[in-house]
């Protein structure tokens, strides 16, 4: 993880002007626990780039589910209160609300939201749910396991993903 870090960093330094390279760095942050430097990070991203607040709010709740700020997590993720039907990235809402439910520790909330992110997770650049620890805890349920057959995996690489 401290490779992830080093590396965030340097993608953020090499390019600045792409948006993708803060967010990785934000999500360096979450994943190490760092509270503190992922908001320091958000906030410049949001300055910097005019981050709408339903996308501020998504990363906001994310860090702060995975850094222990369960409060401030639940709080963000209520103020992500737009419908995923009338919102054009409603499926990227979708995937971001189910994101920070699984982070939280609430697996069967996440799963109706990540269901309804059908078309971001299964054609989407995401596909990493298959591979992601953050995902584990729903690997046994078979809801999670026709989302990840729908993902048109190659078929050992499922069998591996899926127990039993």
């Amino acid at each position: 993880i401290d490779r992830a870090l080093e590396t965030a960093e340097m993608l953020r330094e090499l390019h600045p002007e792409w948006s993708f390279s803060h967010e990785v760095l934000i999500e360096v942050y979450g994943v190490r626990g760092q509270y503190e430097e992922g908001l320091r990070v958000l906030a410049e991203f949001r300055e910097d780039f005019g981050l709408s607040t339903t996308r501020y709010n998504a990363l906001l709740g994310w860090v702060c589910a995975r850094t222990g700020a369960a409060a401030n997590a639940r709080k963000a993720l209520k103020q992500l209160t737009v419908s995923v039907e009338e919102e054009d990235d409603g499926p990227w809402l979708a995937w971001a609300k189910a994101r920070i439910n699984m982070a939280l520790g609430e697996d069967q909330a996440a799963l109706p939201w990540l269901e309804k992110s059908g078309s971001w997770i299964l054609g989407g650049p995401f596909k990493g749910i298959a591979h992601d620890p953050l995902w584990d805890p729903l690997r046994s349920n078979p809801r999670f396991q026709q989302l990840l057959e729908g993902m048109k995996l190659p078929e050992d690489s499922i069998r591996s993903l899926i127990p039993g």
